[in-house]
């Protein structure tokens, strides 16, 4: 089965989001996010023809292990506007799933930045039918990095599986 392949390097999604805590103790705190993506690849046989941008909302619970070293769970839900099938690619644009992970945060006050551990993934949130050997869930890895700009800007950048 022809899955497909790309024919340039570059950036291949535009995420912007918020969070906002509306919980916090000394050593936890609830927090709630919200964010919305738009798929920069043409011709992306996993979000289809036309497809429109995808909304991410998350809960979050996190825990300080000591300072500088945090614990995080999200769960939360992705709304996919999935595109037209592209012909021939024998894949049907993702749906929505339910989507979820854990991460460990290390602070490193001197340089303002914080250096993560994440796994993360997602899950069908109904019957999808599958004509490739995809799986109806994916959970990756990634290391990454979380610069404070300011009080209410950071920069993100990291790397992952698959």
């Amino acid at each position: 089965v022809q899955l497909g392949s790309y024919n340039d390097t570059g950036l291949t999604e535009i995420r912007i989001n918020s969070k906002y805590r509306f919980y916090q103790t000394d050593t936890w705190a609830l927090a709630a996010v919200a964010s919305i993506n738009f798929d920069r690849i043409k011709n992306n046989p996993f979000s289809g023809n036309d497809s429109g941008p995808t909304w991410n909302l998350e809960g979050v619970f996190d825990y300080l292990i000591e300072p500088g070293l945090l614990w995080a769970v999200n769960i939360g839900y992705r709304f996919r506007d999935e595109g037209q099938a592209i012909a021939g690619s024998d894949v049907i644009p993702l749906s929505d799933q339910i989507i979820y992970s854990s991460a460990l945060s290390y602070f490193y006050e001197r340089w303002n930045t914080h250096f993560i551990f994440e796994a993360f993934g997602g899950s069908y949130s109904k019957n999808t039918p599958i004509p490739t050997d995809r799986s109806h869930s994916n959970l990756e890895l990634l290391l990454g990095a979380k610069h404070q700009l300011s009080p209410k800007l950071a920069a993100h950048a990291g790397v992952s599986t698959e």
